[in-house]
């Protein structure tokens, strides 16, 4: 069963929906009608809550099976949960790990000859914990009254908003890790190139999961590029993923820094992340722009949720990640392919 399909994960949605309407609902008729139209687990988690308006709460017990689902979920949206659960090192928050900047090589030596001694250069990195933020904004009408439709679109935009701004930050600063290389061009021929840039400019190893990240129109590109037979070059490639080449996995990202292409070793990212949580807001001001002004300026124009009528549902992880080989990533710029 896919992650996205997984009963917990509809549960997590189920709960983030029922927090965003009814957190400032009293204990009454109208809310415990509204919880028992609710999954028995989901049920479980608002009953044994102090308050059904934050998960960070310690009676959220059960809360633990639903945001994992929820995390696994992103898995194929998000690079960087894609690369945790395929190949990457879990290691906890806060640590701090070792990289290796050059590595231990053996040598054949003849009888009696003498054994030469190698090196290896190692750095301390440390997994600095990193906030990502979500927050979808609804009216009360909207939310109380969605559909079936509805509701589907409601968890697909708040897993793609988690995952877009966790690649955001994951994708931005792997790239700033690297000197890319310029790409060769738009051709098919173009394209092998590049390829074969990047990963030249990987260590691999024979435990080595290499993923190749790029925004979703050059995707689409090279999926329409040409072989010298006429057939498609790229066969395998589609906007879900699949294959660039065989054994190298394409993700699409709309984090990917504009006109890049990274490639990534798995085994050579070490990283985790915290459960997701859950936060409803009823009262307050917001910027409604993607980019707001931080900090605000005289000239910022908010709206206050209370008085348009207006709830908000804030979803916040934290994450971390670091580089335990250099040569783990490498990246190509100016590709428009």
């Amino acid at each position: 069963m896919p992650p996205e399909r997984s009963p917990h994960a509809v549960e997590f949605h189920d709960l983030a929906r029922f927090i965003a309407v009814r957190s400032d609902y009293p204990l009454g008729p109208e809310r415990d009608a509204a919880v028992k139209r609710l999954p028995a687990r989901v049920q479980e988690i608002i009953k044994v809550a102090v308050s059904p308006t934050t998960t960070g709460d310690p009676g959220f017990a059960t809360y633990a099976p639903l945001a994992t689902a929820f995390l696994e979920s992103l898995r194929g949206l998000s690079v960087f949960d894609t690369i945790l659960n395929g190949g990457g090192l879990r290691v906890p928050l806060n640590s701090r790990v070792v990289v290796e900047t050059s590595a231990i090589t053996g040598t054949t030596v003849a009888e009696s000859h003498a054994k030469p001694i190698r090196s290896m250069t190692l750095a301390a990195s440390d997994i600095a914990p990193r906030k990502s933020t979500a927050i979808v904004v609804a009216t009360d009408e909207l939310l109380k009254l969605v559909s079936a439709d509805g509701a589907r679109l409601f968890d697909s935009e708040l897993r793609n908003a988690v995952a877009v701004a966790t690649d955001a930050q994951f994708l931005a600063t792997l790239y700033a890790s690297v000197t890319p290389t310029a790409s060769a061009g738009a051709t098919t021929a173009n394209v092998l190139t590049d390829l074969g840039a990047l990963l030249s400019a990987l260590t691999l190893e024979s435990q080595s999961r290499v993923y190749v990240a790029m925004s979703p129109t050059n995707i689409s590109k090279i999926m329409l590029k040409v072989s010298t037979n006429g057939g498609f070059a790229f066969p395998s490639a589609s906007m879900s993923g699949g294959q660039i080449v065989p054994g190298i996995a394409l993700l699409a990202s709309n984090a990917v820094p504009t006109n890049a292409v990274i490639a990534i070793d798995a085994s050579g990212i070490a990283g985790n992340s915290e459960l997701p949580e859950l936060r409803s807001l009823r009262h307050g001001d917001v910027q409604m722009d993607t980019a707001p002004d931080s900090p605000p300026v005289a000239g910022t124009v908010r709206s206050n949720l209370w008085q348009h009528d207006m709830r908000a549902l804030l979803c916040e992880r934290w994450f971390g990640f670091a580089k335990v080989r250099t040569a783990s990533v490498s990246a190509i710029s100016g590709a428009t392919y």
